[in-house]
């Protein structure tokens, strides 16, 4: 959802000929929010859609509408994979159980952890 949310902001802001620099200037954010929300690294908030949609001169509902087009795009574009925050945490969980049934070593030493706990030196021969 937050890429879908970049793509609108992107197209909306570059139909109003703005930088991403003034945009975000205009709007009162850091300099660098806007690309990170056209990238899809964040999820605005409700405040910062209006905001964001007041100083492009469009409404609100012409950007939700927007990213619901780029979602069903992005849906008939790619293959279906796991995009929910559980469906995502249940991926890398079973990967951590794959690696952790191998057999392998965590250490590629083969060592083993120690867990915070101190091995005593060996004895010295001399």
């Amino acid at each position: 959802m937050a890429v879908a949310f970049g793509v609108a902001l992107r197209a909306s802001r570059i139909q109003a000929g703005r930088s991403q620099e003034a945009l975000s200037m205009a709007c009162g954010l850091d300099k660098t929010y806007v690309g990170v929300l056209e990238r899809g690294g964040n999820q605005p908030t409700l405040g910062t859609i209006f905001l964001l949609a007041d100083e492009l001169e469009i409404t609100a509902e012409s950007m939700v509408t927007a990213t619901r087009k780029a979602m069903n795009l992005a849906l008939i574009s790619r293959p279906k994979r796991e995009t929910t925050a559980r469906g995502a945490a249940t991926a890398a969980k079973s990967e951590r159980h794959k690696a952790a049934g191998s057999g392998r070593s965590p250490d590629p030493k083969g060592r083993g952890r120690t867990l915070g706990k101190v091995r005593p030196k060996p004895a010295r021969k001399t």
